[in-house]
């Protein structure tokens, strides 16, 4: 889909990652509306109380988890095509050993989306 021609989620898409929500492809200046977050939140994180431990943002990824086949194999299209760089794909049981509190109901698996 063209500019504008996506609904909400994918104009929201590029704001935390540069994939459409299928993530087989990226979405319209996806890469640029990634970075210019990232510059935002850098920005309010320089006020956060400095006592404080808590951080806005760990730069460690989002895992996106697939509840269907449909989503698992549209995610691993999207691995394939970006390669480890930007997504790596994950089993269900990395991911229930990576995070126990998932619920393992319907899990096919992950994309970790390294932003």
């Amino acid at each position: 889909e063209g500019p504008g021609q996506g609904g909400s989620s994918s104009a929201a898409a590029g704001l935390l990652h540069p994939f459409t929500p299928r993530v087989r492809t990226k979405c319209w200046q996806g890469d640029e509306s990634m970075q210019k977050s990232l510059r935002l939140i850098e920005k309010a994180d320089a006020f956060r109380d400095p006592t404080s431990p808590s951080i806005i943002v760990q730069d460690k990824g989002i895992l996106r988890l697939a509840r269907s086949e449909r989503q698992g194999n549209d995610y691993r299209v999207g691995v394939e095509r970006f390669g480890n760089e930007e997504l790596e794909w994950w089993d269900a049981e990395q991911v229930a050993r990576t995070i126990p509190s998932v619920s393992r109901d319907s899990l096919m698996g992950a994309v970790l989306m390294r932003c």
